[in-house]
């Protein structure tokens, strides 16, 4: 039976928490393995909503979903993200492709 090693990551606040994910994600990744990466980015920006830039640079960083709440519509340039949700609509199919990549 396969094994599917998810973390999780709590709010990513401001600059600092953007700067954590980018500093500690990668390491985390490689030494426990982790196959797919949750966030809550609902205040990435500023601490207070989160960015088309930010959330599209959390992606690049190597999480797979972000998670929000209310106060992702604190940033309105969201919302055009949002409607391009593509990515996150496909988010469990890429994993589950990588997973068959990697023979589990």
């Amino acid at each position: 039976m396969a094994v599917i090693r998810i973390l999780f990551v709590g709010e990513i606040v401001g600059k600092s928490g953007v700067w954590c994910v980018k500093e500690l994600l990668p390491k985390l990744k490689k030494d426990h393995a982790i196959d797919f990466v949750i966030a809550d980015g609902e205040g990435a920006t500023g601490g207070f909503g989160i960015g088309k830039n930010h959330a599209v640079y959390l992606h690049k960083l190597g999480i797979n979903v972000i998670t929000t709440g209310e106060c992702c519509y604190y940033k309105k340039d969201i919302v055009d993200l949002q409607k391009a949700k593509d990515k996150a609509d496909s988010a469990m199919n890429g994993i589950l492709l990588r997973l068959r990549e990697k023979g589990r």
